[in-house]
């Protein structure tokens, strides 16, 4: 619970990131900012390609096993892959964002902030790299601390006073994202220093085998199939609309996530302990954690879920008259992640249990799901068409992770509480 409460830290760094963006720079130009700073985070994870994510499943497993030695190993290899990736990632991000911004989008003043953007995706890959590990250690509330609240947190003290003096413009706001993402990494090497210690002194036993790096690949899959639900209805968006409905649907989909990182903060709770309680055959236990997840997340999210049903023009109308438009919108998208907060976990264990060819098909078919239901969708009802299709796709994957789960594993925390709601009925006598 401890680690899930640091989670929670998420909900004012982030709500404060966006809060301060949309405040300050408008309808307009927040949809110039969401366009980049999807892009960017999009284009970033082909420069670690799920690598953050294998290095929890393998550091958890090689501390289940005693075998000390490859832990330092591990985070080393891992390390430098993901910054010579990172570094092509770039140079091709760059030249291609000519193409970008004039061909894709049709709008060619992006250019400037697609390439100043770039410089983003080298610290925020390094401390991908490190909240993995530190995860792959159960040191969950240091590793959530990496992955998620503390850059805006960074970012909100750095840019408040220009806010203030009304001096905040679009490439200030991603220099102070690269700064953030820079102080992340010094906390980072901080932890990860005092935590690699104990195993400096052990040599490796064998080299990081070819399966750890597919076992990345398939993790990518899942992190992609995240990036194109989060990111990729924004982009399109950028494509086929104005960059006021961008800017909108943007602020509605971040208000929306509020629950999505409860679904993941849970799912990061979970995950080790899945890695190393299958790595020790300990079904049963497993069977625990999975309706722990479930019974957590959705009790967490169905309160919130209400709240922004309920409240929806209130709570836009914070960031701006402007934007309680979007209010229907909001609405969809709060109810859709409550529905994918029923299958919590579910993809991340049947990775942790290594059935990576069955994530990929799941993956692959939400991904597509995704992008046939913005292409019908989106020309018709424009920003809740996108709120559909996001929605839509997030069941999927979520649905799907479950069966599969339950018909490999006998494990679903959905299908577990509603035997446990039959068992009580019966034993009632309703």
């Amino acid at each position: 619970m401890r680690a899930l409460s640091s989670r929670f830290l998420d909900l004012p760094s982030r709500y404060g990131f966006h809060l301060l963006v949309a405040a300050a720079l408008g309808v307009v130009d927040s949809g110039r900012f969401y366009i980049v700073f999807s892009l960017v985070f999009m284009i970033s994870g082909l420069g670690r390609l799920g690598l953050d994510r294998a290095l929890t499943r393998e550091v958890a497993i090689v501390v289940a096993q005693k075998k000390q030695g490859d832990v330092f190993y591990a985070l080393q290899k891992t390390f430098f892959t993901v910054l010579i990736l990172s570094a092509f990632v770039i140079s091709v991000f760059c030249i291609s964002s000519g193409f970008i911004s004039e061909k894709l989008f049709n709008k060619p003043y992006l250019r400037q902030y697609i390439i100043l953007s770039s410089i983003i995706i080298i610290p925020q890959n390094i401390s991908t790299v490190f909240a993995g590990f530190l995860a792959g250690r159960h040191r969950i509330s240091s590793s959530q601390m990496l992955y998620s609240w503390l850059w805006p947190s960074v970012f909100c003290i750095l840019c408040f006073p220009f806010v203030f003096l009304s001096n905040f413009y679009l490439n200030l706001a991603i220099l102070l994202i690269f700064i953030s993402f820079i102080v992340v990494d010094v906390v980072g090497y901080m932890l990860i220093d005092e935590s690699i210690k104990p195993y400096k002194k052990f040599h490796s036993q064998y080299f990081v085998s070819m399966d750890f790096l597919k076992s990345g690949l398939s993790f990518f899959t899942l992190e992609l199939t995240q990036l194109c639900i989060s990111s990729g209805p924004t982009l399109f968006l950028g494509i086929a609309s104005t960059v006021q409905n961008t800017g909108l649907f943007s602020l509605a989909w971040r208000l929306a996530l509020v629950i999505n990182l409860i679904i993941n903060g849970v799912s990061s709770l979970v995950a080790p302990k899945f890695a190393s309680l299958y790595a020790e055959n300990k079904i049963s236990e497993i069977n625990g954690y999975s309706l722990y997840a479930t019974v957590l997340s959705i009790g967490i999210s169905f309160p919130i879920m209400i709240f922004l049903v309920i409240f929806p023009k209130n709570l836009l109308s914070i960031f701006g008259s402007g934007y309680s438009t979007a209010a229907h919108t909001l609405c969809i998208l709060a109810v859709g992640q409550f529905l994918a907060s029923c299958f919590t976990a579910m993809p991340e264990l049947l990775a942790m249990a290594g059935y990576f060819s069955i994530l990929r098909r799941i993956n692959f078919i939400s991904v597509l799901v995704l992008v046939v239901a913005l292409l019908i969708l989106v020309s018709n009802l424009g920003s809740d068409g996108a709120a559909y299709a996001v929605s839509l796709s997030l069941i999927t994957n979520g649905a799907l992770s479950g069966w599969f789960a339950h018909k490999k594993l006998k494990i679903c925390g959905i299908i577990q509480i509603y035997q446990l709601v039959q068992n009580i009925i019966k034993n009632k006598n309703f």
